[in-house]
């Protein structure tokens, strides 16, 4: 199924689903103690596995490959599979779990999905998706 001319939305992100409040005090505190924050600072996450899903379950799965591989400082993948944001973030967010996640689903399908290999990957050709062990998603 490649997606439709006729279809008149397109694929939209705005404002904050997930948002990460960074609380800086001068110490850990102990049990039952409370410490003044001396600076906090709010950011906001990425959410490319929430877009490559909702994409491919709409029945777009052209624009949920745009959204892999959209240029945003938020949307860097290394070889290991890590969603690096920066150097201060040397470990594993939930947007890598995300993001395996989305494109697992995209590999094996999901419940009332199209019937044909990779149903979240455009059929257009280009692609040649091989997987293993994977199950459908609800």
């Amino acid at each position: 199924m490649s997606s439709s001319p006729t279809k008149r939305f397109d694929v939209l992100g705005l404002g904050c689903a997930a948002v990460d409040d960074l609380l800086y005090v001068p110490s850990f505190p102990g049990a039952d103690a409370k410490v003044r924050v001396t600076r906090s600072v709010r950011r906001c996450g990425g959410l490319t596995g929430a877009a490559l899903v909702t994409a491919a379950r709409l029945g777009e799965p052209d624009k949920a490959v745009d959204a892999l591989f959209m240029d945003s400082p938020k949307n860097r993948w290394l070889a290991n599979g890590h969603n690096y944001q920066s150097a201060r973030l040397p470990l594993y967010l939930p947007g890598n779990g995300g993001l395996l996640t989305a494109v697992a689903m995209m590999a094996a399908g999901w419940d009332g999905c199209p019937d044909r290999p990779s149903p979240g990957f455009p059929d257009n050709w280009k692609w040649k998706v091989r997987w293993e062990g994977l199950r459908r998603l609800p």
